[in-house]
């Protein structure tokens, strides 16, 4: 890491401090972690309360464990366990009164999925009896139960969606997963390994879905480790969690567009972990965030490319197995090539949560600091640029001199009567225009580094669909074009600024506000609003 490119280097920070902004830092992450416990809570109680059971509740996923933005728009998952069931692994969990269901595991099941043989209630003895189309008998005598039972729609607005109900959202209401499932006191047998390196053991789930092109699809059950994911998710570190997330921006912009339900977001969590298990914990830090996202999809591609994705507890677990077509893997691979292969720069396409766009104006930020560091340098350049807006503003009479706007069709509501008299008694109009009027001040794409940064943006306002229709006149969208007086007001606040001189930068944004409501000749009044904006953000 000490050899690491200084190009590696700034990209990574720039990735990062964008995140930050976004909203993928250490501060709202603890929010929505603290957020969602208590909605975890309240709502179990509440179900309690209600249906008078022993239920529990648990918001699983990226709401909760902070590994979101609102344009990813992550749906709100919720495992609900039901209290009727009681899952065992030995004889000797067997409870009376309980519907007590055994796990079998056997070299005929896939691995992370189960089957669940109903016994006895009144006894610790297997069940013989079918009672309805939730029960089955399979060769062996043994009869299990189907995971149809987990299928049933409560509610006439969820739809099926793998093992869960999903309900889209409604206005003002988050779209959600509702999962039901039966708890498991101890661990698979398949999962000790993993139990035994992390010494945490909370118990699993198994949820009513079977495994892809399984013989034994109605009968299997696919076992959840979803409370130990929330737990590893937990222990992440930022940029761990700003890693996953730009991973899910690039599924969500570069892969699902193409192959709709291909990858998975828990694919990538999945090669996450395996990365971050593979790798020194100070290695992941925001100096190295491009560093740590290629090697992710770099290890999501070899996944992909050998069909093969391990589940991070239960290894036997091919999260891949039977997933792709052979068009589908190609068309996967080719993406995940070009964006490792561009190094950062594919991340500009990305218009969730604006990032392209926010990474590129990060870059125009930087090129700002480069000139008021070297003013820094330069002792009494920035007076001197006071005293030549001071005289500029002292030789503008607010009531004569007319703003002029030549960079479309605008039609002058009305003149000031000064400025008619003037011209009109005037023996050189020529000469005396040059002095009261004020043309607008235009940059050209290429004097973009020239350009204040708040009027940078000015310069990205036209979209691709727009350009077909774009005319000579609407040139200057792609230009940054502003009224003289509001961007002579909009100078004095930057100076004042960079002086530290409060009272004169406030009175500099207070003639800005005042020209830009008084004035109603101005060609680029929504200019001039976007740099009162900016000043005021300021």
């Amino acid at each position: 890491m000490s050899e690491m490119p200084d190009y590696t280097r700034n990209v990574s920070l720039r990735l990062s401090k964008v995140l930050d902004e976004i909203g993928v830092n250490e501060k709202i992450v603890i929010k929505r972690r603290r957020q969602g416990l208590m909605k975890e809570s309240i709502r179990t109680i509440g179900h309690k309360l209600i249906i008078h059971e022993d239920v529990n509740l648990y918001l699983l996923g990226s709401r909760i464990e902070g590994t979101t933005t609102l344009g990813l728009n992550s749906d709100v998952d919720i495992l609900f366990k039901r209290p009727m069931y009681s899952v065992i692994q030995d004889w000797t969990e067997w409870e009376p009164g309980k519907q007590n269901l055994l796990m079998i595991q056997d070299d005929t099941i896939s691995p992370g999925y189960c089957l669940l043989q109903i016994l006895r209630c009144d006894a610790p003895l297997p069940e013989v009896n079918v009672f309805d189309q939730y029960s089955h008998r399979d060769r062996l005598g043994r009869v299990l139960l189907n995971n149809a039972i987990a299928n049933i729609v409560k509610h006439a607005e969820h739809v099926r969606h793998g093992p869960a109900q999903s309900m889209d959202g409604r206005p003002g209401f988050l779209s959600h997963d509702l999962v039901s499932a039966m708890s498991c006191q101890q661990w698979p047998l398949q999962a000790r390994q993993w139990i035994a390196q992390q010494g945490e053991d909370m118990g699993c789930f198994v949820v009513g879905v079977g495994g892809k092109g399984s013989e034994n699809e109605e009968l299997e059950w696919r076992i959840s480790t979803s409370l130990a994911e929330r737990y590893l998710m937990f222990n992440l570190n930022i940029t761990q969690i700003r890693c996953y997330v730009l991973m899910k921006m690039i599924l969500k912009s570069f892969i699902n567009t193409q192959c709709p339900d291909s990858i998975s977001s828990f694919m990538c969590k999945t090669v996450m972990l395996h990365c971050i298990s593979s790798t020194d914990n100070n290695a992941w830090n925001e100096n190295t965030l491009l560093i740590c996202l290629n090697y992710c999809l770099t290890i999501l591609y070899n996944c992909v490319l050998n069909d093969n994705c391990p589940h991070f507890i239960i290894p036997e677990n091919n999260l891949m197995a039977r997933r792709f077509t052979p068009l589908t893997k190609q068309v996967i691979l080719d993406t995940l090539s070009y964006i490792i292969s561009s190094n950062g720069s594919a991340l500009l396409e990305i218009e969730c949560d604006q990032l392209g766009f926010r990474i590129q104006n990060t870059f125009l930020r930087l090129v700002e600091i480069v000139p008021e560091a070297m003013s820094c340098k330069i002792s009494g350049e920035i007076e001197r640029a006071e005293l030549i807006l001071k005289n500029i503003e002292e030789s503008y009479d607010h009531n004569v001199v007319e703003p002029i706007c030549c960079c479309y069709d605008f039609r002058q509501p009305k003149r000031k009567r000064a400025f008619d008299k003037l011209c009109y008694e005037a023996d050189n109009e020529y000469a005396l225009l040059q002095s009261i009027t004020a043309s607008c001040v235009m940059f050209l794409r290429c004097e973009i580094n020239c350009c204040p940064k708040e009027l940078q943006y000015e310069m990205f306002r036209s979209t691709q669909p727009d350009l077909p229709y774009k005319s000579f006149n609407d040139e200057c969208m792609n230009l940054a074009v502003v009224d003289s007086l509001p961007y002579l007001y909009f100078l004095q606040f930057k100076t004042y600024s960079h002086l530290r001189r409060n009272r004169d930068k406030q009175a500099a944004i207070s003639n800005l506000a005042k020209c830009i409501v008084e004035e109603p000749n101005f060609g680029h009044k929504e200019t001039a609003l976007n740099l009162l904006g900016q000043c005021m953000e300021q």
